[in-house]
This record gives C-alpha cells, sequence and structure tokens, in this order.
C-alpha cells in the first residue's frame, strides 16, 4: 500500500508506458485506498488494467461488430 499511497502505480504506467487514460484511473483507485474507500486495491487494480488490456487488443473491425 505504500505504492498506492505515493501514487507510483499510476506515475508509472502513466511516465513508462505513456497511457494516461489508465493511469488517470489508477490515481483515482490509489486516493480511494488511501481515504479508507477501497478496501481490495489488488484486485481493483488488476481488472482496471485487463480492461486496459482488452481495449488495447480489440481491433477497430471487432468494436464495429455489433454485440
Amino acid at each position: 500500500m505504500h505504492h498506492a499511497k505515493h501514487g507510483d502505480f499510476s506515475r508509472w504506467i502513466r511516465d513508462v508506458f505513456n497511457d494516461r487514460v489508465l493511469a488517470a484511473r489508477l490515481a483515482k483507485l490509489e486516493r480511494r485506498r488511501c481515504r479508507g474507500e477501497l478496501h481490495d486495491f489488488v484486485e481493483a487494480s488488476r481488472a482496471l488494467v485487463h480492461t486496459a488490456l482488452d481495449r488495447l487488443s480489440t481491433t477497430p473491425e471487432e468494436e464495429e461488430q455489433p454485440r
């Protein structure tokens, strides 16, 4: 939780992967964890990263397909 408290995860995603959207979402989770509103930071951040990876792996053709 030390890293979440200092915003390390969101900074790493922003600076290394240049993904500002994911970094902003992780920063929100970090702030919620610090305020005690989020008890399972690991699971919430894992779900967020998986969603981002799914977004990146979707081709434009797949996005146009009705679900």
